[in-house]
């Protein structure tokens, strides 16, 4: 293999790496939830959810810098009151046939 053709080969990657890069970093939270993880203490993803997919709906307005609901593709989630490691989750799905449901308070996502 020539020069000409292995320079053209490695700039052909570091355009699809850098392509990669940008589809992340605009079209996930990855690094927004790196960021919360990294620098708040005790902002944590759901298990079931991942570092792409969840979202922050509404952060706690106190000091700490953690969410308190949250969601992702499937699910929604919220910490009680009880305590922030607590994460309770709905199925999007299900919180449709909730005439009451309201995904920033927790509190109507059972049907009663």
């Amino acid at each position: 293999m020539d020069n000409k053709l292995k320079n053209k080969m490695k700039k052909i990657l570091l355009l699809l790496a850098l392509s990669v890069f940008i589809c992340v970093f605009v079209f996930t939270s990855f690094f927004g939830n790196l960021y919360s993880i990294v620098t708040e203490n005790g902002y944590e993803i759901p298990k079931e959810s991942s570092v792409f997919t969840f979202e922050a709906t509404k952060m706690n307005s106190g000091s700490g810098g953690w969410w308190m609901y949250g969601e992702d593709h499937k699910k929604y989630y919220a910490l009680t009151n009880d305590s922030i490691s607590t994460i309770i989750s709905i199925n999007k799905t299900k919180s449709k046939k909730i005439k009451t449901f309201d995904k920033l308070d927790y509190k109507t996502w059972k049907q009663k």
